[in-house]
């Protein structure tokens, strides 16, 4: 395993390796395309997921077609146990991390590196500032941080407290687009100030950005034309929750006057769907091929029960039912392989067959670094 993952680390140093994901999460379907997206606690790109491990304090990288997993180090020898090695240097330093062509980007807001834009060689090498930035990307409701051309876009904020009291007082946020061949960033949808994140962003596609806006009550789903600026909203008095871009298919699920609903519209013809749905979703996941939802329950005895509910045959069915700690969410759709995290607070990555999954078995494989 580690003379596969010093090979594998070779061939991405030399950029050969390097293909492009649409800013869905299947295959490329649309006309504008990233090279990775940065979502949660993973930078997911066509070939692998790199992986901000809360446990080891280091990013760590699964390649899809060898399964091979380890911290993203080249050096021989590394005990991977301090700084010096980049797995732990990225690990502890980066807020977020993509990858274009044959470098890392990332964003750091430390006090010993402060508020700015990095890159680094895929060996960890030639790092070097690009520029400041000193506002902090929230990944609330799943907004990501898309990675394409020489640009990164992501919905960012501060908070603002009362002086005297410390009492937190608010958070202003817009949507922005950094340019990272140049250190200058571009606002692309305005700053406003709320008592939570007013933006948050989901992909693009057909050089439209999508995303959703607060509005004071609730959250309404949009598309922004990066070229002409255009905006249009997708779905008419919807308050918006989770969202889900999979290529020209988008699913989200909306909430109102207490009846939930899963809403799903083809971004080509904009024909849209509903799905009707009961439980308090927490988690969705939404394909051509898969469209499962996850609905999250505090019992009586004090722990979290999650169901996990399969549309099929134009009705839902539970194909699972566990404790937090057994729940299985999924992130990407790989060669008929489910890669995504396992467990609640102190999750990790794990894949299991996709038939498997929608059997209800939990033969999945959870991955565990080498050192």
């Amino acid at each position: 395993m580690k003379r596969m993952r010093r090979r594998y680390l070779s061939l991405l140093m030399c950029g050969i390796s390097l293909l492009l994901v649409s800013c869905g999460n299947g295959d490329p379907k649309g006309t504008q395309i990233c090279e990775s997206q940065w979502y949660g606690n993973v930078c997911l790109m066509e070939d692998g997921i790199l992986y901000k491990n809360p446990d080891t304090d280091r990013m760590e990288y699964f390649d899809y077609h060898t399964k091979d997993y380890g911290p993203l180090c080249a050096k021989p020898n590394c005990p991977h146990a301090s700084k010096e090695c980049e797995s732990v240097f990225l690990g502890q330093k980066a807020y977020f991390i993509g990858r274009l062509e044959d470098r890392w980007y990332y964003h750091t807001a430390d006090e010993e590196l402060g508020g700015s834009f990095r890159s680094c060689g895929l060996d960890g090498g030639n790092d070097k500032k690009i520029g400041e930035f000193p506002y902090i990307h929230d990944g609330s409701f799943g907004s990501r941080v898309l990675f394409y051309g020489n640009s990164c876009i992501f919905a960012a904020g501060k908070d603002y407290f009362e002086e005297e009291t410390g009492e937190w007082t608010g958070t202003s946020s817009g949507i922005y687009r950094y340019r990272l061949d140049t250190g200058e960033a571009d606002i692309l949808c305005p700053e406003k100030t709320y008592m939570r994140p007013a933006y948050a962003v989901y992909g693009e596609y057909g050089n439209c950005l999508i995303y959703t806006e607060y509005n004071g009550e609730a959250y309404a789903l949009k598309k922004k034309n990066l070229e002409t600026g255009e905006e249009k909203l997708l779905f008419e008095d919807k308050s918006i929750g989770l969202v889900w871009l999979d290529g020209n298919l988008l699913a989200c699920v909306s909430f109102k006057d207490a009846n939930s609903k899963i809403l799903e519209i083809n971004l080509d013809t904009e024909e849209q769907s509903e799905f009707p749905i009961e439980e308090n979703t927490g988690d969705i996941f939404w394909t051509d091929e898969i469209k499962v939802y996850i609905a999250y329950e505090n019992r009586a005895d004090g722990k979290t029960w999650c169901q996990t509910f399969q549309y099929k045959d134009e009705d839902f069915r539970l194909i699972r039912e566990d404790e937090l700690d057994d729940c299985f969410v999924p992130y990407i759709l790989k060669d008929n392989m489910l890669i995504g995290r396992l467990g609640g607070n102190n999750y990790g990555l794990a894949y299991i067959d996709k038939a498997d999954f929608l059997a209800g078995k939990e033969n999945w494989t959870l991955l565990k670094p080498e050192s």
